[in-house]
């Protein structure tokens, strides 16, 4: 695995994929910011809205077929 280190005004969405489920975590310096708060509204509209994920899904699986890079 890559380790990456984070600076004071970056965050990251970490997305783990076992088969059809899809693990999300975040990472940030603590303080809520601007990129950290969107890292957490982005976690969570994947994790609570099925119908978003499945969006994100389709498109994956669209632009794989289509021999596009997501």
């Amino acid at each position: 695995m890559t380790e990456i280190t984070l600076q004071d005004n970056q965050a990251a969405l970490i997305l783990t994929a076992n088969g059809d489920d899809i693990e999300v975590d975040i990472s940030h310096d603590g303080h809520v910011n601007l990129v950290a708060g969107l890292c957490e509204m982005i976690a969570l509209k994947i994790i609570k809205d099925n119908d978003f994920r499945q969006e994100l899904l389709d498109k994956l699986q669209e632009n794989i077929e289509g021999g596009q890079q997501a």
